[in-house]
C-alpha cells in the first residue's frame, strides 16, 4: 500500500473505537477549558468580598486569563506544529494545573493575576492543539462530527462545572473552585498520556528518527494497515508554508474567517464575563439577591436588590405611579394544588404618603381597574387572551398586554396548572430560582425532622429592598448592604 500516506489511511479508513476514544478525550479537554475559563467568574464574588476589590480591579482579575489565552494560542499553536500535538497538550495541562493550584493559594491581586495568566496561557495552547488533534485523528467521513463534538465540550464544561461549583461554594470558599479545577486538570495528564496518541500526519511530516515505527504502532492500535515507509518528499510539500494563507487566492477567506471568529470570541466572553452580575446570598430567612451592572462610561454601577422570605414572600424596590420611591412585594399563598392567592403590597420609603392614584396600580396591571374586587380574579385572563392587542404588540410593546403583572399572569398561567420542572435547563441567570427550590426542599426535610424552617422568626422584619447607583470603586456590600437592613427608615402610612 505504498501509494497511500498515513493521512490517507486515517482519512479513508473506518473510525475505530480507539479513534472515537481519542476524540472523546479532546471533548473532555475542551470541557476542562470551559470550566477553567469560567472558574474565575464563579470565584469572583468571593474574591471581591474577601479582598474588597472595586470593579476596575475585578475587571483585570476577570480578563487576565483571556490575555494568557491570546498569547498561548499564538505562541503554542506554532509550537504544536513543531513538537507535536500530544506533548503540547501535556505541557498545557501542566501549566493549567499549576495555575489553578497557584490561584487557590494567591494572597493578593498581583499573584492571582500571574496565576490566571499562566492558566490562560495553557488554555490558549490547548484550544489550538485539540482542534488539530480531533481533526487529524478522525476519518474524512466523520471529521465534522468529531470536531463538532469537541467544540460542544466547552459549554458542557461550563455548565457541569457551574453545577459542581455551587455545591463547593455552599460549604467552602472561592479557593475550593481553583483547587477542584487543579485536581481535575491534573487528572487529565495520565488520560492524555494513555489515550491520546500523536497525529500520524504530523509524524509523517516531521520524519524524525523512529517516526515510521511510531506511525505503525498508532495505525495498528486503530485497526488500520501498517506503512512500509514514510511518504516520499515532494517539491510541492517542501514549499508549503503557513504564509500560504495570505497569498492572493486565500487572503480574503483568511481575513473573513479571522474577523468572524474574532467577533464570535469577543461577544462570547463579553456575555459570560461582563453581563450584569447576579448575587444570591443565603440568609436565615431565605436569601438576599442583587443584580449589579456597570453603567455607560464605566464610572458608576447600578444595583437592584431583593429579599426572598420563605416560603413565598418577595420584597423588591419600586416606584409608585407618582414617582415615589417605595418597597413592594408579592406573597404567593397556595389555595390548593393548582391555585394560589397573590397578595401585592407596597409602602413609601419616604415621609410622603402614597396617593390615591398610586394605590390604583394602573402601570403594573393591578388594582380595581384590573382585578375584580369581589372575586379577586384578573379581569384580563385566559378567556379573553389577557387583553392582548395585536396592534399595540406590533407598534408599541412586545407583548401587546397592558400591565406588567397581567403580562406575568399570562406567562405563568400559560404553562398550565402543573409543570414538570425536571425538563428545565437552568443556568447562571437562574441562580435565584435554583436557590428557592433548594430552600423549599430543605425546608420540607427540616419540618419532617421536627425543626423550624427558615422564615418563621423575626430576622427579616428590618429587611428593605434597595435600588441605587454608586461609584464603581466602592463595593456594593459596603455601600448598599447596610441599607438593606436599616432599622430607622421612615415608613409612611400604607
Amino acid at each position: 500500500m505504498q501509494d497511500k500516506s498515513p493521512k490517507d489511511i486515517i482519512d479513508l479508513g473506518a473510525m475505530s473505537a480507539g479513534q472515537w476514544l481519542a476524540v472523546l478525550v479532546t471533548v473532555g479537554l475542551n470541557a476542562l477549558d470551559g470550566f477553567d475559563v469560567l472558574s474565575i467568574s464563579f470565584a469572583s464574588p468571593g474574591i471581591a468580598k474577601d479582598w474588597g476589590l472595586n470593579q476596575a480591579t475585578l475587571g483585570w482579575v476577570l480578563s487576565m486569563e483571556l490575555v494568557g489565552m491570546a498569547l498561548g494560542s499564538v505562541l503554542l499553536g506554532g509550537v504544536a506544529d513543531k513538537i507535536g500535538r500530544r506533548p503540547t497538550i501535556l505541557g498545557c495541562l501542566l501549566a493549567m494545573s499549576v495555575g489553578m493550584f497557584g490561584a487557590s493559594h494567591a494572597s493578593g491581586v498581583s499573584t492571582l493575576l500571574i496565576w490566571r495568566l499562566l492558566t490562560g496561557f495553557g488554555i490558549g495552547g490547548m484550544l489550538a492543539s485539540i482542534n488539530a488533534a480531533a481533526a487529524e485523528l478522525s476519518s474524512q467521513r466523520w471529521r465534522s462530527v468529531a470536531v463538532s463534538l469537541m467544540v460542544i465540550g466547552y459549554p458542557v464544561g461550563g455548565v457541569v462545572g457551574g453545577t459542581i461549583v455551587q455545591s463547593l461554594l455552599a460549604g467552602g470558599t472561592w479557593h475550593s473552585v481553583f483547587i477542584f479545577g487543579g485536581w481535575v486538570t491534573a487528572a487529565f495528564i495520565p488520560i492524555v498520556w494513555l489515550l491520546l496518541p500523536e497525529s500520524v500526519a504530523f509524524l509523517d511530516r516531521q520524519r524524525k528518527p523512529g517516526a515510521l515505527e511510531a506511525i505503525n504502532r498508532i495505525l495498528t492500535r486503530f485497526g488500520h494497515e501498517s506503512m512500509p515507509q514514510l511518504t516520499p518528499d515532494t517539491a510541492a510539500s517542501a514549499q508549503r508554508s503557513v504564509m500560504d494563507i495570505l497569498k492572493p487566492g486565500l487572503i480574503v477567506s483568511t481575513l473573513l474567517i479571522t474577523l468572524g471568529y474574532f467577533a464570535h470570541v469577543v461577544s462570547f466572553y463579553f456575555i459570560i464575563k461582563w453581563v450584569p452580575k447576579l448575587v444570591v446570598d443565603i440568609t436565615d430567612y431565605g436569601y438576599q439577591y442583587a443584580g449589579i451592572r456597570p453603567l455607560d462610561g464605566g464610572e458608576d454601577v447600578h444595583i437592584r436588590t431583593y429579599h426572598f422570605v420563605m416560603p413565598f414572600h418577595q420584597i423588591r424596590p419600586s416606584r409608585s405611579e407618582s414617582g415615589l420611591p417605595m418597597d413592594a412585594g408579592h406573597i404567593w399563598v397556595p389555595m390548593d394544588d393548582e391555585n394560589c392567592m397573590v397578595y401585592n403590597w407596597m409602602y413609601s420609603t419616604t415621609e410622603a404618603p402614597l396617593t390615591n392614584e398610586d394605590r390604583r396600580e394602573r402601570g403594573i396591571g393591578n388594582g380595581p381597574d384590573f382585578v375584580d374586587q369581589k372575586t379577586f380574579r384578573s379581569r384580563q385572563n385566559r378567556s379573553n387572551n389577557y387583553g392582548l392587542d395585536r396592534e399595540v404588540q406590533r407598534t408599541e410593546s412586545y407583548t401587546g398586554i397592558d400591565g406588567v403583572n397581567t403580562q406575568d399572569r399570562a406567562v405563568q398561567e400559560g404553562m398550565g396548572p402543573i409543570v414538570d420542572r425536571s425538563k428545565e435547563h437552568l443556568g447562571p441567570a437562574d441562580r435565584a430560582i435554583i436557590a428557592t427550590r433548594r430552600l423549599l426542599l430543605d425546608a420540607v426535610k427540616t419540618v419532617q425532622a421536627g425543626s423550624n424552617p427558615p422564615g418563621v422568626d423575626t430576622s427579616y422584619y428590618s429587611a428593605r429592598a434597595i435600588e441605587k447607583i454608586f461609584p464603581r470603586q466602592e463595593t456594593w456590600r459596603e455601600t448598599v448592604l447596610p441599607e438593606m437592613y436599616a432599622e430607622d427608615l421612615p415608613v409612611a402610612a400604607k
